[in-house]
């Protein structure tokens, strides 16, 4: 029994003593209730003698006669019967009570029933048999005696009761606590409501302590307490968490008095937590109950003006896909659209808020696809057309050069473009692409014709070339024969060492002589040759076979062995023709001019060498950026060596691959889900990136796409890190890849 308990008990008892001592005078037995007075039962054997009667005269005193005179009787023995007294037995109920009422304060029935029943039975009886002991007139301690040991045994039962039961019902309580506690960490309380929920978690370990001490009816207030407190936690919580999502959306404006009513039962609850009493925790759940239900209001209404809201939103997209004829240009999207628009209309019709204004979000960017394909579908014809009528002055001007303008091509192509130009101005986009082609065609075969009609005059001329090829040959091979033969004397003969003046100036005749004879400049060559055997000539190999002659006579110890003279060289055919003159070299305005550009392009690919790397082309774009490095070193190289045509070639090219570089990262077409710890990622934030959607309201745009590779596809919140997510496209933007921190993409518009 609680300590507390104990003490109202022995208060009880000692009252109760008082009461019945008020009603007994202490100099008689106990009173009848008419006064007369009962004798105290008889607790010995005692021998009765015969008595005279006792006359009693109001007005007169009362006489008491002489005794009589004994008379020898036989003595009559009685045996003492056991008796309780009154204030005893009164104590004796008064403690069967309390113990019942223990029982029933700390609600002993919900854990043990059966027994439960018992005891109250056994109370009842004994009550009953006490009442009526009570009830007799006079009190009579013998007759009660037996009530003592059933309010005993009453006795005896509650407390056993009791002491088994008490155990049983601290642990219905704690399980009442742990079912609250994870009804608050599943409301997310330990984040969203930290100090109530560290609070209810001190009242528990409190709770908890008790009951390892046995104290277990204070472990059951506690217990209740902590359940209170983690109750609380679970409220403040959900209030937390609502009030979020109104102030992210925008709720309180279209329901200002809930709300109002919601923050003043919000603010309320501070008090209550820091008085702390089971009752004052009762009363800041019930506030933040309230405050919730008001929250919830704000929230049911902010959704549905969200929903019209919505609602306008998809008719001003539909308005504006319709201003571009979507409907025709993108008629898959639109049509889409136009799908999506009746379900949201449907659930908003049936009441459904909540979704209806997520479908007519869908709706409107379902209608913003339609006009951004429709969009791109004008662009695409002006484009085309812009390109037909490009290709047709250029197919004009080319066919004017070669006398040939003015063919039916150039007709038909003409005719189409300006039926491409009607179309596109009705916004008949994609029949304005089909004319536009048609023209390109047409401007192509004019090109083709073009092409053919001057091949086939060029063919003509190139026979000539070709015939007056031959004989040019015919001229330079005998030169070229003759020249072969003198450089085969000068190495035979090691000219090389003792002329090298004149055996330079042979070989490098003869090596630009084999240069142009393999590119069929055959007059160059033969002069070239000429030049070779001029070099060589009859008269410088007797020069040579004489000086060494000479010089072999004055160092030779022994004859030596004559050596075999060369053959005479070939006599050196006539000039038939003068030689095509060799091309002069650059003179120095040239070269200056040469240099001055190769300076300006090489500037100019390393301005846009340094743009590319300024938007992170290197990332963005690798390839054609490190091929354009690689072109911008070349020219530099050729420029160290002079080589300015080659340095102007070679930066240009490397400006080139720079230009073909954007200033973004085309959209990724994959994420891979990370881990981050301090802030998970899901699809709800996954859809919020800006290379994603910049939209985390198009979650189920991934939930839809992937789920069929989650491992519980019907939980869009299970997805792990390595995961690797789709992204569709959702506004016609074009998407390859996977995304790649490195790279820097352009935000998708919101």
């Amino acid at each position: 029994m609680h300590k507390g308990k104990k003490i109202l008990a022995l208060l009880l008892i000692a009252a109760i003593a008082i009461f019945a001592s008020c009603a007994t005078d202490p100099k008689k037995g106990l009173e009848n209730t008419n006064g007369t007075e009962t004798p105290p039962a008889a607790t010995t054997t005692t021998t009765v003698p015969a008595a005279a009667p006792v006359v009693v005269t109001p007005a007169a005193p009362v006489v008491t006669p002489a005794a009589p005179a004994v008379v020898a009787t036989t003595p009559v023995t009685f045996e003492a019967l056991p008796a309780v007294s009154e204030v005893e037995l009164r104590n004796l109920f008064g403690v069967a009570s309390l113990s019942r009422n223990d029982a029933q304060e700390y609600g002993i029935e919900s854990v043990l029933p059966e027994q439960y029943a018992a005891a109250e039975e056994e109370y009842q009886s004994a009550q009953a048999h006490y009442e009526s002991a009570m009830d007799t007139v006079p009190y009579d301690g013998a007759i009660a005696y037996p009530v003592k040991e059933k309010l005993e045994n009453s006795t005896a039962s509650w407390e056993a009761l009791n002491k088994e039961g008490l155990p049983l019902r601290v642990e219905a309580e704690r399980d009442k606590a742990v079912d609250m506690k994870f009804q608050a960490i599943g409301a997310e309380a330990p984040e969203l409501a930290a100090d109530r929920y560290e609070g209810a978690e001190e009242y528990y370990a409190e709770a908890e302590s008790l009951e390892d001490s046995g104290e277990y009816t204070m472990a059951i207030s506690a217990y209740k307490q902590a359940a209170l407190a983690y109750e609380f936690s679970y409220e403040k919580a959900t209030a937390n968490s609502n009030r979020e999502v109104i102030f992210a959306n925008g709720y309180a404006k279209y329901s200002p008095a809930y709300f109002e009513m919601a923050e003043a039962n919000y603010a309320s609850e501070e008090e209550y937590w820091l008085a702390g009493s089971p009752t004052d925790l009762a009363a800041g759940v019930a506030a933040l109950k309230d405050a919730n239900s008001y929250y919830d209001e704000v929230s049911a209404r902010g959704i549905e003006y969200k929903s019209y809201e919505s609602k306008d939103n998809a008719a001003a997209a539909k308005e504006k896909a319709d201003s571009i004829n979507a409907a025709t240009n993108a008629s898959e999207a639109y049509a889409s659209a136009e799908d999506i628009l009746m379900e949201a209309d449907a659930n908003q019709e049936a009441g459904n808020y909540g979704s209806s204004a997520i479908w007519y979000g869908d709706a409107a960017d379902a209608y913003m696809m339609a006009y951004d394909q429709a969009l791109a579908a004008q662009s695409s014809a002006e484009e085309t057309y812009k390109t037909a009528v490009e290709t047709i002055a250029a197919s004009e001007e080319t066919a004017s050069a070669e006398g040939l303008g003015g063919n039916p091509y150039l007709v038909e192509a003409q005719g189409y473009a300006d039926s491409a130009r009607v179309k596109l101005n009705d916004s008949r986009f994609a029949d304005s692409v089909v004319d536009s082609n048609e023209a390109l065609n047409y401007a192509t075969m004019s090109d083709g014709y073009v092409e053919k009609t001057v091949a086939e005059r060029n063919a003509a001329e190139a026979k000539a070339a070709q015939a007056q090829l031959v004989a040019d040959k015919a001229e330079a091979d005998p030169a070229m024969a003759a020249a072969r033969d003198r450089m085969a004397w000068a190495d035979a003969n090691n000219v090389k060492t003792d002329y090298a003046t004149e055996y330079k100036s042979a070989s490098s005749a003869m090596t630009a002589a084999d240069m142009a004879y393999s590119n069929e400049r055959y007059m160059p060559a033969k002069s070239l040759a000429e030049e070779v055997s001029a070099t060589l000539s009859p008269e410088f190999q007797a020069k040579v076979e004489a000086d060494r002659a000479a010089k072999a006579s004055i160092v030779a110890v022994a004859p030596a062995e004559p050596v075999t003279p060369a053959p005479p060289a070939a006599p050196i055919a006539p000039v038939a023709a003068p030689a095509e003159p060799v091309a002069p070299a650059p003179t120095a305005d040239e070269t200056a001019a040469a240099k001055t550009a190769a300076d300006a392009d090489i500037a100019k690919a390393a301005d846009k060498q340094a743009w590319a790397k300024s938007v992170n082309g290197m990332n963005n774009f690798s390839a054609p950026y490190y091929r354009g490095s690689g072109e911008l070193d070349a020219a530099r190289f050729a420029y160290d060596r002079a080589d300015y045509a080659g340095a102007s070639v070679k930066a240009k090219a490397s400006y080139e691959s720079f230009a073909a570089i954007g200033e973004f990262a085309p959209l990724p077409a994959t994420y891979t889900v990370r881990l981050i710890p301090e802030r998970r990622d899901c699809l709800w934030r996954i859809a919020e990136y800006s290379f994603v959607y910049n939209n985390p309201l198009k979650w189920p745009v991934l939930y839809e796409a992937n789920k069929k590779t989650f491992k519980d596809p019907s939980n869009p919140n299970l997805i792990f890190p390595g995961q690797v997510l789709a992204i569709p496209s959702i506004k016609g933007e074009e998407r390859s890849g996977s995304w790649d921190p490195a790279k820097t993409y352009k935000p998708l518009a919101k």
